[in-house]
């Protein structure tokens, strides 16, 4: 459903889509998309909680002699970049979602709670409290440098996404140094 709604999204524009025409698209009655969906949103959003969690249990088991950048690097190369069907849905959602502006609270919302979960892992590894202002800020950096990488490439999409998410974290990584002393 959620696909051939970025496609409605595309076509026909996030304000000019009703739940009827997703529904219709993916061929189930508009009873059955409110079923599953509050509204058009949820539609575009869908399968990101589920993304979250998995690539948070991917980082729990990544090795302790890894630091923080390069264990969230190994995750999403290991998890998430080798994904062509993903990132080219990821792609356009992207791009949609830079384009409507009431979207920039719920794509907020999502990257707060990524925060919060990175911040919690963050904490576990270093044996921190996940309040501590170093690993809260690295964990806002991270959520910062993924949003500049997929940012970028939707802008540009002729290089891979994991080109523009190493060129981001090696800015963090710089400045993690510091933070795990």
């Amino acid at each position: 459903m959620a696909s051939k709604a970025l496609t409605l999204f595309e076509q026909h524009g996030y304000d000019n889509v009703t739940m009827a025409m997703i529904a219709e698209a993916a061929g189930v009655t508009e009873r059955t998309a409110y079923r599953n969906y509050r509204n058009k949103l949820d539609v575009l959003m869908a399968d990101f909680e589920q993304r979250t969690l998995e690539f948070q249990g991917l980082l729990y088991r990544q090795p302790l002699d890894l630091g923080v950048v390069d264990a969230v690097a190994k995750t999403a190369r290991d998890g998430y970049f080798g994904a062509e069907e993903l990132l080219a849905l990821d792609l356009r959602r992207a791009r949609i979602m830079m384009q409507v502006t009431e979207l920039g609270a719920a794509w907020a919302e999502y990257e707060h709670e990524i925060e919060v979960q990175l911040g919690e892992w963050i904490a576990h590894r270093m044996n921190r409290s996940p309040f501590d202002t170093g690993v809260r800020v690295l964990a806002g950096a991270l959520v910062v440098a993924r949003r500049v990488a997929i940012q970028n490439w939707s802008l540009d999409p002729s290089r891979p996404l994991v080109d523009y998410s190493d060129e981001a974290l090696a800015y963090v990584k710089e400045w993690e140094v510091g933070v795990s002393t």
